[in-house]
């Protein structure tokens, strides 16, 4: 793994694990997601990896309103884009990404301000769980 050299980290086992995990995932992972994937070490270890990872500017921390956090990889192959968590299902959804500029005329950033980040997380209920409260509203209608 360049990247960890690139970024002035030694390539141990935790590290490579949680990346590769992370690199062929779908979307965000929490760390009980990635302990479910059998990386044979520690729940601390894995929180400290990612701790590493995130403040070396690897990977992306997206909290939530539950508290949990997910992870995914933050790199020129994935831009900063917004997430949707469904507070029914907890699941994490990847949306469209725009770009920075974007997001400065929205929020009206001061021109002598250089945005280097952004987060934008939206929360409500997913299609899947949606369609399921509005079945579940019909059905008490009856």
């Amino acid at each position: 793994m360049e990247l960890l050299h690139k970024k002035g980290l030694s390539r141990t086992t935790p590290r490579i694990a949680v990346l590769e995990k992370l690199i062929g995932a779908a979307g965000p992972l929490t760390v009980n997601g990635l302990m479910s994937m059998d990386l044979k070490t520690d729940r601390v270890t894995i929180y400290r990896t990612l701790n590493t990872l995130r403040e070396k500017g690897i990977i992306r921390e997206i909290p939530t309103a539950s508290g949990t956090n997910y992870y995914e990889m933050a790199c020129r192959h994935n831009p900063l884009h917004p997430h949707f968590y469904c507070t029914a299902c907890r699941s994490m959804t990847c949306m469209r990404p725009f770009p920075a500029e974007e997001v400065k005329r929205w929020i009206a950033v001061p021109e002598a301000f250089s945005l280097q980040s952004f987060t934008v997380s939206l929360s409500g209920l997913c299609d899947r769980c949606d369609g399921n409260a509005s079945l579940d509203r019909k059905e008490g209608e009856k």
